[in-house]
C-alpha cells in the first residue's frame, strides 16, 4: 500500500529518440524515414508538454545525446517545465552488442550532452534498445545512477543485484503492452507492423490500470 491510502502510482515516461532509431536500429538514414524521426521533436514533444502542463503532471523523458545535440531547444524546454531527463544512450545504440570500453564511451558522451543543456547529471537510465550488456548494471552502479528502467521482471520497483550482491540501484520496470511502439510503430524494413486502433490500445491500457 502506498502512503496516504493511495492505491496506485503511475509513472509516465517518453523516449525522445528522434531520428536515432532510423539511423541505428532500422538503418534507414534517408529523408523519408528520417522525417518520421523528426516528427517527434517537432510535433510530438510540444503536444505532450502541453498536455502534461494542462493536467499539472511531471514525467520522465529519456533522451539520446544525439537528439540533445540536434534539438537542444527541446531538451531545454522539457527541463524548464520541471520534467526529469534520463540517459538513453548517444545514438540509440544496441547496448548488448558493445564491449565495456564502448559502453563507457556511450555513457560518458550521453551524460555530457545532457549535462551541457540542463546543468545536471541524469539519475535515471533506460537502455536505448531495451536490452543490457553483461556490464551495464555494474557500470550504472559505478556511475552512481539512482535507477534503471530497462528490465521487465516485476510490476513493482525493486532493488537490483549484481553478481548476486544487493545494490542501491533501483529498477523501475516497464512492459511491452504499456509501450506505444508495438501498437503503433510501422517500418517497412526490418518489417514491423503496428497500426492498432487507439480504442484497442486504450482498452489494453485501461485494463492494466484497473488491475494495478
Amino acid at each position: 500500500m502506498w502512503n496516504d491510502g493511495i492505491r496506485c502510482v503511475v509513472a509516465l515516461s517518453f523516449d525522445v529518440d528522434a531520428e536515432t532509431i532510423w539511423i541505428t536500429n532500422f538503418r534507414q538514414p534517408t529523408p523519408g524515414p528520417m522525417s518520421r524521426g523528426e516528427y517527434g521533436p517537432r510535433v510530438g514533444v510540444p503536444r505532450i508538454l502541453k498536455l502534461l502542463d494542462t493536467y499539472d503532471i511531471k514525467a520522465s523523458f529519456f533522451i539520446p545525446g544525439w537528439t540533445a545535440e540536434r534539438y537542444p531547444h527541446v531538451v531545454e524546454e522539457i527541463h524548464a517545465q520541471g520534467h526529469e531527463i534520463g540517459h538513453h544512450g548517444y545514438l540509440h545504440e544496441l547496448i548488448h552488442k558493445l564491449d565495456e570500453d564502448e559502453e563507457r564511451r556511450v555513457l560518458d558522451k550521453g551524460t555530457e550532452c545532457l549535462r551541457k543543456l540542463t546543468g545536471e547529471v541524469p539519475q535515471g537510465y533506460r537502455s536505448p534498445a531495451g536490452n543490457l550488456s553483461p556490464n551495464t548494471l555494474r557500470l550504472l552502479n559505478e556511475y552512481r545512477f539512482t535507477y534503471d528502467s530497462s528490465l521487465t521482471a516485476d510490476d513493482w520497483p525493486y532493488f537490483l543485484k549484481i553478481d548476486g550482491h544487493p545494490t542501491r540501484l533501483v529498477e523501475l520496470p516497464w512492459s511491452w503492452e504499456l509501450d506505444d511502439a508495438p501498437h503503433f510503430l510501422f517500418s517497412f524494413y526490418p518489417y514491423h507492423t503496428g497500426m492498432a486502433a487507439p480504442s484497442q490500445v486504450f482498452e489494453i491500457w485501461a485494463s492494466e490500470f484497473d488491475v494495478a
